[in-house]
């Protein structure tokens, strides 16, 4: 096809008579040509934006979960066929072995996207005289971690059974349960906190309303019935979750899943399903997603054991998480059970406990206004403590250096910190219940300064006390949230207030600069949590929530356990990227193996022989490729194509661009008898097949061009700013270095600059010094038809004053009203829903931009010299002629241009950079 059509044009062009009807046929064929080529143009961005999105996620610059992972490849995967299938129309046949290169990379892709699961099949139940570390895959570490201990320490353990993670996969996977669960997940991709409780939500009632498969149900039936002959039919048991991976260090999941207390022998099956379906809720998806785990690894085992009908019991560190070298353990208590203490509900005893065993003990009774029991029909009540007991210390001497003495035993035998609940009977016998990895601070936080926004606000200490629970600094518009149906309107940045840090909250901590509550110690589990994720919190402030209801900005200073009004100065902790401590997890590692072959770049020279569909390696391959065929195919044969092909414009300056007229963008010649440019509202005629390439700049009637084109010519350019020596040696380092920026080879700073155009719609992709943008706007008539977008990357300077640059570009279009996302040196902005002749503002604006940013990379490490550029910037926007959306368009008669909605050629003899 393609060969026919340069016979026809050659024959056209060549002196032979043409044929009017075949002149139109090469019109129409050349115009499909270009509508695929603006199609691989759009492929190729949106392609780009998806690499560029997963290089910032294995950087540590965004969180992310599996959703992002398979949106981010799938979306590099589609586009990237659209690209190959849209150089397929513009060259048919003569890049097929492209296909094959494709569909080679993408199943590279897919298979990396299957990440491998351990789907061994086991026994569906263990008891737990069985239960060993080994078993950890097939038990969940928190019970393979108490039958290690009850094997190799004198401690008890409550003893009972474990469901599988066979059995786990028996229930959900043989059910089906799993596909439709993964579905959903799928379908939903990233979704905000509504739309993941409707999800999670749907889930578990799948889960619930599900039928135990028989094997399960008779194993299950067998492991409780023994639990009745030993300790009777009336036993209590409690039903705990035991996931695969948790409690593991840095990912305790403290608080995520389902325990369920004094459970009556024939409940055991749905106390089972409620512990497995809390896998999906929120906080759980959430926490998974933070922590890099992969969904369809996740297994709940689920452990039996009979209760223990405590007198009292808590928690205990074998190691003070905010002072590791002290050697104190830890250690919090209340009277009855010990859910009081690690759901923060009160306020518990705290004892500190030395090492060495010299006996001193540090006791800081607590308000334990009520504890947690049995209930003689099953479950659990909360009753009142007498009012002599409730702030009387729980644990006597002996006791609190008996469950230190276990603390420490657990640390000797796994080798680091422990994290250990525990319960003491009514005959006084301790029984440990859990033991987890605990996360210390990585360091002690040095006094510093807070990064103030504005200026510096003197205030008064609003509320001090409460204990320290992970130390650091933020501020904050303070939040005071009493009930769980408040989360949505928790702002980003903001101080968390609650009452008692129930675990839910965890859901909010990515959000949070700070937790404060009222209850609450360190040994909680959104304590653990905050720890984690290095939130500075303090917990068991007394009246925190009335004091700091309504208070606006306050700043939180946990190291010191002070909240103060107003912004102040206050030791802080560096936290992680939003990223960071996804690095080396599970879904870092899926994506690091998918990006392997969509990511890299290794076709980097257009000559060179290598530069082939054989030589594509990567998506990234291949999308440089299209792009460079596309680019020669469509302007190397301009001058031999008619109307609506590629064509030199002629504007008298020595800017070099090529138009693509994809219909209506180019009036015809003027003559005697046709003007040349038809009337407002008509469409322009069309014209006879041209005898040059050049197109002169006053046939031009696309208004989103013509706009472009008075911001690009009708401010002189001032020439490049003087560069610093620094600045100078950066460029000097960069040329040394990228290969794209040596003159004596074939680069991508070679491409050329061209408009794509109709009536109303403009691409302008352009190459100045060495920066890339790409503008895009279409102009109807109304606000709903009408939008504007750049995307601005590049530079010759070193990548620190790139992406200054780039910072500098984005703060004056946000002030133009642009939404703006900077990435590196790579910004994007937009546009949309203004009136059209406001629109012609922004465009003339970004026409202008384009080409007066250029060399100012080089001076962006002096912020003198920033200062100096922005305002430079803004001189020439607000001098533009319709004020660059700044400023009020120029009034006839100013010194503005006469004719503002014409091109003019005020840049004259002006050389580009």
């Amino acid at each position: 096809m393609a060969r026919v059509l340069m016979e026809l044009v050659r024959s056209l062009f060549g002196g032979a008579q043409g044929d009017p009807e075949r002149d139109r046929e090469l019109v129409l064929a050349h115009r499909d040509r270009c509508l695929h080529f603006k199609t691989l143009l759009s492929a190729n961005s949106r392609a780009l934006s998806a690499m560029t999105d997963i290089e910032d996620a294995l950087d540590g610059e965004r969180s992310f979960g599996m959703p992002f992972v398979r949106e981010r490849c799938t979306t590099s995967l589609v586009e990237v066929h659209r690209m190959v299938a849209a150089l397929d129309g513009l060259t048919p046949d003569r890049y097929r072995e492209l296909f094959t290169r494709y569909d080679l990379v993408r199943s590279r892709v897919e298979k990396a996207l299957e990440a491998a699961s351990d789907r061994s099949t086991g026994p569906l139940c263990l008891p737990f005289s069985k239960i060993r570390m080994s078993h950890a895959a097939e038990v969940g570490g928190k019970m393979a971690v108490l039958g290690e201990a009850e094997s190799r320490l004198p401690c008890r353990t409550p003893g009972g059974f474990v469901v599988t993670a066979s059995a786990f996969r028996r229930f959900v996977d043989g059910s089906g349960l799993g596909a439709e669960i993964a579905r959903r997940i799928q379908a939903a991709g990233e979704m905000d906190a509504e739309e993941s409780e409707i999800v999670c939500r749907g889930i578990r009632e799948l889960i619930l309303g599900a039928e135990l498969p028989q094997p399960l149900l008779t194993a299950l039936r067998a492991q409780v019935d023994a639990l009745v002959v030993r300790f009777g039919p009336g036993v209590g048991l409690a039903v705990r979750s035991s996931a695969v991976g948790e409690d593991a260090a840095g990912a305790s999941f403290a608080g995520q899943f389902r325990t369920v207390l004094g459970v009556l022998p024939d409940g055991v099956e749905g106390a089972y399903k409620d512990v497995v379906a809390a896998l999906w809720t929120p906080a759980a998806l959430a926490y998974r997603a933070g922590r890099g785990l992969l969904d369809q690894d996740a297994a709940m085992c689920v452990g039996v054991l009979p209760m223990i009908d405590a007198a009292k019991g808590g928690v205990a560190y074998s190691k003070d998480p905010l002072d590791p070298a002290s050697g104190d353990v830890l250690v919090e208590a209340a009277w009855g059970l010990p859910a009081s203490v690690v759901d923060g509900s009160l306020e518990p005893d705290r004892f500190r406990v030395p090492r060495n065993g010299d006996g001193v003990v540090e006791v800081s009774p607590g308000r334990k206004g009520h504890m947690v029991v049995l209930a003689p029909e099953g479950g659990v009540a909360r009753v009142p403590v007498e009012t002599g007991r409730a702030e009387q210390p729980c644990l006597t001497k002996g006791e609190s250096l008996r469950v230190a003495e276990l603390a420490m035993g657990l640390e000797r035998l796994f080798g680091v910190p422990q994290d250990v609940e525990w319960a003491i009977d009514a005959s006084g016998v301790l029984v440990l219940l859990q033991s987890r990895s605990l996360g210390l601070m990585e360091s002690v936080p040095e006094p510093a300064l807070l990064d103030v926004l504005g200026p510096r606000e003197e205030g008064e200490v609003l509320c001090r006390g409460g204990v320290t629970v992970s130390p650091g600094g933020a501020y904050g518009p303070a939040h005071v949230l009493r009930s769980e149906a408040e989360a949505d309107d928790f702002p980003t940045g903001g101080v968390l207030v609650a009452v008692a840090p129930e675990p839910h909250l965890a859901l909010l901590l990515p959000r949070a600069g700070a937790v404060v509550t009222e209850r609450g110690g360190r040994t909680g589990h959104l304590a653990t949590v905050a720890r984690e994720m290095g939130v500075p919190a303090i917990f068991g402030l007394r009246d925190a929530a009335t004091q700091l209801q309504g208070a606006g900005v306050v700043t939180v200073d946990a190291t010191n356990c002070r909240v103060w009004r107003g912004v102040h100065d206050i030791p802080r902790i560096e936290r992680r990227g939003p990223g960071e401590r996804l690095r080396g997890s599970p879904v870092w590692r899926v994506l690091k193996q998918a990006a392997a072959h969509i990511v890299p770049l290794n076709l980097l020279d257009p000559d060179a022989r290598e530069f082939s569909p054989e030589g594509c390696k990567t998506l990234h391959d291949i999308t440089r490729f299209c792009h460079e065929q596309a680019v020669r195919d469509l302007f190397e044969s301009g001058s031999d194509l008619p109307v609506g092909a590629s064509r030199r414009l002629v504007s008298g300056t020595r800017m070099q661009f090529w138009v693509v007229d994809l219909g209506g963008g180019i009036a015809a010649p003027a003559t005697a008898d046709a003007p040349a440019a038809p009337d407002e509202g008509q469409a322009a005629p069309a014209p006879p097949a041209p005898t040059t390439a050049d197109l002169d700049v006053e046939r031009i009637v696309c208004r989103p061009m013509r706009a472009l084109w008075r911001g690009m010519t009708s401010v002189p350019w001032e020439g490049p700013p003087a560069p610093d020596a620094r600045g100078f040696l950066s460029v000097i380092a960069q040329a040394a270095s990228n290969p794209d920026l040596d003159p004596a080879r074939a680069s991508s700073f070679q491409e050329r600059s061209f408009f794509l155009i109709s009536k109303d719609f403009c691409s302008l992709h352009s190459r100045f010094g060495f920066h890339f943008s790409i503008i895009e706007a279409l102009l109807g008539d109304s606000p709903a038809e009408s939008y504007a977008s750049m995307r601005f990357k590049g530079g010759a300077a070193d990548p620190e004053r790139r992406a200054r640059r780039a910072h500098m570009v984005g703060e004056v279009l946000r002030d133009m009203g642009f939404s703006v996302d900077v990435r590196r040196d790579a910004l994007t902005a937009r546009i949309e829903g203004v009136e059209p002749a406001e629109l012609e503002a922004r465009l003339e604006a970004l026409g202008f931009l384009s080409l007066h940013t250029r060399q100012m990379d080089m001076v962006m490490g002096d912020p003198v010299r920033t200062g100096e550029c922005r305002a430079r910037l803004l001189r020439g926007l607000a001098a533009l002629p319709g004020g660059g959306g700044l400023a009020a368009p120029a009034a006839p008669g100013s010194s503005g241009p006469q004719d503002a909605s014409a091109p003019t050629d005020a840049t004259a003899g002006r050389t580009t950079a």
